[in-house]
């Protein structure tokens, strides 16, 4: 049912609120539909803590498993494995379910994990997936690689989206004052915005850095990989041409 103004109400379930890169996108995707006269949105977390720097133009709440409000929606939306198990345990009682998948589930856990745990919970994440309605692939390759689980007709893509920023932010001077310093010095600067994982390749930045002698790096995140990546570094040698600067 449609709310008395003649919106579609939409519930969108995550793991958690945090400034990390699959909320951000979540974050763009609801403060866009949020301008749109034809949705209303709510927002759901799993995990009881809530980053504040997650600014969303929704209401947002904790979600209490035994008293969500499953009439209150015409579509939910879930993403991630937790609240995809969320949306598989209670799909008689949602109308429509829509899940976004984010990576390449087979390779993405057996690089991250170990081959065990990538057949285990890859296969459950198919499980979970295959009571969805739709599925939602982030890009072309990836609904190719699912077209072996599922029907092309069950998935659309959608590529993730970044809003334009306003610009209207203070900048991180300390950033910008070692680029300077390392363009004065006649090095071009390799950036990186990202979380420190193995996965993401970081260490194959130093080593390029390591082999040319013009090239300096500023490595802007953090994660578990950052203080293997500073041993690194200082044992290629190249521990003044690279910077650290951790979470921004």
């Amino acid at each position: 049912m449609l709310t008395a103004e003649g919106k579609i109400r939409i519930a969108i379930i995550v793991p958690r609120l945090d400034a990390l890169g699959p909320i951000i996108v979540i974050r763009n995707l609801v403060n866009s539909l949020s301008d749109n006269d034809s949705f209303s949105i709510k927002v759901f977390y799993l995990d009881s803590k809530a980053d504040d720097s997650v600014c969303l133009s929704a209401p947002s709440e904790k979600l209490e498993r035994g008293k969500f409000p499953f009439s209150d929606f015409d579509i939910i939306h879930t993403s991630g494995i937790r609240p995809d198990l969320f949306g598989y345990l209670n799909r008689k009682k949602i109308k429509y379910h829509i899940s976004t998948i984010h990576n390449f589930v087979f390779e993405d856990l057996a690089f991250t994990y170990n081959r065990l745990v990538s057949l285990l919970f890859g296969c459950i994440s198919l499980i979970l997936w295959r009571r969805a309605d739709k599925l939602v692939c982030v890009s072309g390759a990836m609904k190719d690689y699912y077209a072996k689980w599922f029907s092309t007709g069950k998935m659309e893509v959608i590529y993730n989206g970044i809003i334009e920023p306003d610009n209207n932010y203070e900048p991180d001077t300390d950033i910008i004052q070692s680029i300077d310093k390392y363009h004065s010095e006649g090095f071009k600067v390799l950036g990186c915005a990202v979380i420190l994982t193995k996965r993401k390749g970081i260490d194959q930045v130093l080593h390029l850095v390591a082999s040319e002698s013009c090239l300096a790096a500023v490595i802007i995140g953090d994660g578990k990989e950052l203080t293997e990546l500073k041993r690194l570094s200082e044992k290629l040698d190249i521990s003044d041409r690279c910077r650290f600067p951790g979470f921004r």
